[in-house]
């Protein structure tokens, strides 16, 4: 196989050799004599021609095959030629097979003498820009011939991309590799230029495990977004460094509530070219419908949306849903995007009640997480479901939530709500969520009138503070003030020597820690709850002998013994701190063994390390497994301790309910019920109830955070002798209702976390300069250029995000 043109070469055969001309276009075929052969090599190579011995006994094609032409025409003749089922390119012709021609035994003939199209065949398979070429049978000579024409039309055509992939299936019998591996490689870039694999096939009489990997090759390529470095922009938008705290005294938090100012804009104040589609979730005291008014007035889009028994469109304006149907929010969100009316502002009133809509008891705390929380969740799903992803503010109203002047009536369940308007913008960085509570007046006059007005004022203003109350003519906000400390000199106050403490969950970590601590500090007598208890004690033994002692049982008996070694008497109670009855059991269980009870940990609750799924995923069983503990289990534990005459009673919550959290949309509510719950507890019994938003606690060792902008939330955690320190600190001085641990600083968090600062300010700003991107990688597929708007719209943000022209 010679590199050159058959018209170059062909003054240089002599008598002996032949010569068929393959047109790629550089490349002829010679065959004779193995001496000729040898001779002619030695003469192309002083002339600079590269050659290369062919395996093969003749130069096919040439006038070397004219003996059986017309034998191997008539011997055709006999099989009767079909027309192809499948296309194929003609060697003879360098284009697709004609069916005539198939089927014409004289063609097969020229095939066997006429020089080889290939070029031109080649070319015709590369017009089209997806095709894959796969040489099947040895060597790797159509790969390189395929690969020559590809190169010619990339000189003639520079617009045109062809880089269709061209591989071969079997190795060249000069590579050493295995042929499995080459066969297994070539399949593998099969696979990743899209072509389907028949894996059963592949597979078949094999038993294969499934491994999840990567869906694409490690390059080991780097492509890092390097920071920008030019002056005053980077020091503007240089994060706070969060880390721990090294002194105790300074993890201590309370939240307050400090008077505020509305926009000074004017109410409505909104010009024609600023109309907006709302939708608003109307209440039955008709707060909802004199905001609709005031909106439809000044010609905005407003759809209203009341609750019903079922699913129903009133008119293009007004929808009817049953709040507890998550598939009404769905065809509610659906039908609004069919009409192009995709809201941008929401105003949620489901929160606003009159005394006469809830019932008592149970059925009113269900009736108000209907119609509160799982109401968002439901409709922030259905805007994730119909792709909604332009800016939407949401607005949720309540009324009897926050405790700011002292004298409202509360309504503890209605705090979920806060939850949700914490974690729904961290996890749809398109929306942005205020909660504004307020007290409905008692007169429909001017009280009423002057509120309608304040609601209107916030819902159209471009306020920024996520917690908000109206309380008559004044506008507060909620933030949190460090409230240092310090190491008490004594014993905590409210700890007595041979004190008697339920803790439920009290064989969880968190529980068996504090235990630890009274049994070793005060010998005290200790009642621990846990759903799943312990072997009857004379069985403790048998257990031992006959389980690991990693074993998570093992574990705990021997815990208990622990304790029991210093000092402490301890009763393990098998109870679901949700179940009125298993609680009313262990409580009876203590006062008859040890008279009275002195103090309450609840620490009972679904581990954070547990499965947290994100909004899109989350149902209502995922979110009552929250509930039950922390507030079915406060209700039940109210009901059991009453006229019980406790020290204290101290609840565990979570910093969740001030940072919300990715997944924590359940656990972070719940924990708000537990907070407003304690505030209620102390206004109405003498003993006192805190509820503390515990920072994380860490077990295990701490992984240290190469984040430059600090900690990660590991090293934040508090360690188990920390946590003791704070739980004595707390029980040193005259308990809050709330008090927040935060091992850094709550508001650097609050402002990262909740406000979502760095992600908010650089929107539509941080741009990745173009003098810092990377070049575009040598990939497999052609860059294509966009061709329209959208597309080069997210062509623009794509090469921003990655730092990539």
């Amino acid at each position: 196989a010679v590199s050159r043109s058959a018209s170059e070469v062909k003054p240089l055969l002599n008598g002996k050799l032949s010569l068929a001309a393959i047109n790629a276009p550089e490349l002829c075929v010679v065959s004779g004599p193995t001496k000729e052969i040898d001779t002619f090599g030695e003469e192309l190579k002083q002339k600079n021609i590269d050659s290369r011995r062919l395996h093969t006994s003749h130069a096919f094609h040439s006038e070397m095959m004219d003996p059986i032409l017309e034998p191997f025409a008539k011997q055709v003749a006999k099989f009767k030629p079909s027309e192809p089922k499948i296309p194929f390119i003609s060697n003879v012709t360098g284009t697709w097979i004609s069916a005539k021609q198939a089927t014409d035994p004289n063609y097969w003939a020229q095939h066997l003498r006429q020089g080889v199209k290939f070029a031109s065949g080649a070319e015709e398979l590369l017009k089209e820009p997806s095709r894959v070429l796969l040489e099947v049978g040895p060597g790797r000579t159509l790969n390189s011939l395929s690969g020559m024409s590809q190169l010619e039309l990339r000189k003639r055509q520079k617009e045109q991309p062809f880089n269709q992939l061209i591989v071969s299936s079997m190795r060249h019998p000069e590579d050493v590799q295995s042929d499995l591996m080459f066969l297994l490689s070539t399949m593998g870039r099969l696979w990743l230029a899209g072509v389907e694999i028949d894996w059963v096939g592949f597979y078949e009489g094999e038993k294969r495990h499934r491994i999840s990997l990567p869906t694409y090759p490690f390059e080991r390529e780097r492509y890092w977004i390097e920071p920008q470095m030019n002056g005053t922009h980077q020091a503007a938008n240089e994060p706070v460094v969060l880390s721990k705290k090294k002194d105790i005294a300074d993890w201590f938090y309370v939240p307050v509530w400090k008077q505020s100012f509305p926009s000074l804009r004017l109410e409505l104040d909104i010009s024609d070219n600023e109309k907006t589609c709302w939708l608003v979730f109307t209440d039955t005291s008709g707060l909802g419908e004199e905001v609709t008014q005031r909106l439809v007035k000044k010609k905005q889009n407003v759809v209203t949306v009341s609750a019903g028994e079922k699913f129903k469109k009133v008119d293009d304006q007004s929808f009817i849903i049953n709040p507890t149907s998550h598939e009404d929010y769905d065809a509610l969100i659906q039908g609004l995007c069919s009409q192009e009316k995709t809201p941008n502002k929401i105003v949620h009133l489901w929160g606003v009640t009159s005394p006469g809509d809830l019932a008592a008891g149970n059925e009113k705390i269900k009736s108000a997480l209907d119609f509160a929380f799982f109401s968002q969740l439901y409709l922030a799903q259905a805007l994730g479901k119909a792709h909604v992803t332009e800016a939407i503010q949401l607005t949720v109203i309540t009324n009897n939530m926050q405790e700011v002047t002292g004298d409202e009536v509360l309504s503890p369940e209605k705090a979920t709500v806060v939850g949700a308007c914490k974690v729904i913008p961290q996890e749809y960085l398109n929306i942005i969520c205020h909660s504004i509570d307020i007290v409905i007046p008692e007169s429909d006059g001017l009280q009423r009138s002057r509120l309608v007005k304040q609601l209107t004022r916030e819902i159209t203003g471009t306020q920024s503070d996520l917690v908000v109350a109206y309380r008559g003519n004044q506008r507060w906000v909620q933030t949190f003030e460090a409230i240092p400390v310090g190491e008490a000199a004594d014993q905590p106050a409210h700890l007595r020597k041979g004190g008697v403490y339920l803790i439920t969950g009290g064989l969880g970590r968190i529980g068996l820690v504090l235990a630890g601590y009274l049994a070793q500090n005060f010998q005290a007598k200790l009642i621990l709850t846990s759903r799943n208890g312990l072997p009857p004690k004379d069985e403790w033994e048998k257990w031992l002998a006959n389980h690991d002692d990693s074993e998570t049982t093992s574990q705990k008996i021997c815990k208990v013994r622990d304790l029991e070694k210093v000092g402490a008497e301890v009763i393990v109670a098998k109870a679901d701190s949700a179940n009125f009855d298993d609680m009313k059991a262990a409580v009876e269980m203590a006062t008859e063994r040890f008279s009275t009870i002195d103090g309450v940990i609840h620490a009972a609750g679904i581990l954070v390390g547990g499965k947290f799924n994100s909004i899109q995923d989350t149902n209502k069983a995922d979110c009552e497994a929250q509930f039950s503990p922390k507030i079915d289990g406060l209700i039940v534990l109210e009901q059991v301790l009453e006229g019980q005459k406790l020290d204290f009673c101290l609840l565990f919550s979570s910093i969740s309910s001030v940072l919300g959290g990715l997944g924590f949309l359940a656990y972070s509510a719940a924990n708000l019920f537990m907070d407003a719950f304690a505030r209620v507890q102390n206004r109405k019994n003498g003993v006192p109830w805190v509820s503390v938003n515990w920072d994380a606690w860490q077990f295990g060792e701490v992984q240290q955070s190469n984040d430059s902008a600090g900690a990660s939330l590991a090293e934040l955690a508090l360690l188990p002798d920390e946590g003791v320190e704070v739980f004595r600190r707390i029980l040193s001085f005259d308990p809050l209702s709330q008090i927040i641990v935060s091992t850094g600083d709550l508001q650097a968090r609050i402002n990262r976390w909740v406000k979502l600062e760095s992600i908010r300010k650089n929107e539509g700003t941080a741009k990745v300069e173009s003098q810092s991107r990377h070049s575009r990688p040598n990939l497999q597929g052609d860059y294509v250029a966009p061709t329209n708007d959208l597309e080069q719209t997210l062509a623009d943000v794509w090469q921003e995000l990655f730092g990539i022209d």
